[in-house]
């Protein structure tokens, strides 16, 4: 009678799973890592120049007009830069963390309303879609919208798939 979007999510995060959650964030660490490397654009060094050798005060209250700044991921890029890495890598680490656990999110997600096979095409696809891979590959906040909508994206299903008061409520 629901529609498929509103079937009851798989319960058990079996052992198959895991493989293929395992080889889907490889798939997404391996693309992001490829061009990680490279000289810094920029408008990332303006940022890092602005804010983060700064420091975390300068971050977290200072907002000229114009100049896109992602408070999150600035205060995750002045702590990643204090990692023994390349600036560049050092730098780009946060955007690539998001990208690569949006990428897991993703197959989960889609484990939610797909089948296995289904699912995992579509975290493949995620994995080593382009537009997901370069902005892993910038020193900007957008993995990590990316990652956040999919996590509004995965609890609107929870919510859709078990309303509030259906659940029956464990006895004391």
């Amino acid at each position: 009678d629901r529609p498929s979007f509103f079937r009851r999510a798989p319960t058990t995060f079996d052992r198959t799973d895991g493989i293929v959650l395992g080889a889907i964030l490889a798939l997404a660490l391996l693309a992001r890592l490829i061009n990680a490397g490279q000289s810094l654009f920029g408008d990332e060094v303006a940022i890092q120049i602005m804010f983060i050798r700064r420091g975390l005060p300068v971050i977290l209250t200072y907002f000229p007009h114009g100049v896109p700044h992602h408070v999150l991921y600035t205060v995750l890029a002045w702590f990643s830069e204090r990692l023994p890495l390349p600036l560049e890598i050092s730098y780009r680490l946060p955007a690539i963390l998001f990208g690569v656990a949006a990428s897991g999110f993703t197959y989960w997600l889609a484990r939610q309303v797909l089948n296995r096979f289904e699912s995992t095409v579509v975290g493949a696809l995620g994995a080593i879609a382009m537009f997901g891979v370069a902005y892993s590959q910038t020193a900007k906040g957008y993995s990590a919208s990316e990652f956040l909508v999919l996590a509004v994206i995965y609890f609107m299903i929870q919510t859709a798939s078990d309303p509030v008061g259906t659940q029956p409520q464990p006895s004391s």
